[in-house]
């Protein structure tokens, strides 16, 4: 189960940069993106938007979205809940960009790198989860399974579950 979360940590991981890298490129780049035109100037908010629609929707952002919302359903506080309010509150604001036609917005670009700093955070904890996992289930094979109990001042060989507390067992 911790080689499977990892995985799907690294899914998310992955789709979180892969959509966040380019909306912040088409931020970065508005200025020299935009038209004279009429509404020339929406169209690098539009195409933010579409791509942090899609990450909403994609394994960087959903399962998220999904957990911040079962914590509302349920009444209860958590860290879905807090990034779902950002990552809402942004992208909503960042609708209301487009709507509005204003010239700059720093929304959806927001959203964005919060998911992927989340799921970044959320990878390194599973595979820091899986690598502490790992070193207990190594030091529990190297446990030894018999022991030398002392019983009246001779060494006798024992399996180590029949040894209780108090009794004298011989080290070294």
């Amino acid at each position: 189960t911790q080689e499977l979360n990892l995985n799907r940590q690294r899914q998310a991981l992955t789709h979180a940069i892969g959509l966040a890298l380019p909306i912040m490129a088409v931020h970065w780049l508005a200025p020299y993106l935009q038209s004279n035109a009429v509404g020339g100037h929406v169209w690098p908010l539009a195409i933010q938007g579409l791509l942090c629609t899609v990450l909403l929707a994609s394994a960087g952002g959903a399962p998220i979205l999904a957990g911040g919302l079962q914590a509302i359903l349920h009444r209860v506080g958590n860290m879905d809940l807090l990034v779902t309010i950002g990552v809402v509150a942004a992208y909503l604001a960042g609708i209301a960009a487009i709507i509005t036609a204003q010239h700059h917005s720093d929304y959806f670009d927001a959203a964005a790198m919060i998911l992927a700093f989340i799921n970044l955070g959320r990878y390194l904890e599973s595979k820091a989860r899986r690598q502490a996992a790992s070193s207990v289930a190594q030091l529990a094979r190297q446990m030894p399974t018999t022991a030398q109990l002392m019983v009246q001042g001779v060494a006798r060989v024992t399996p180590v579950e029949q040894i209780i507390e108090g009794d004298e067992v011989l080290v070294g």
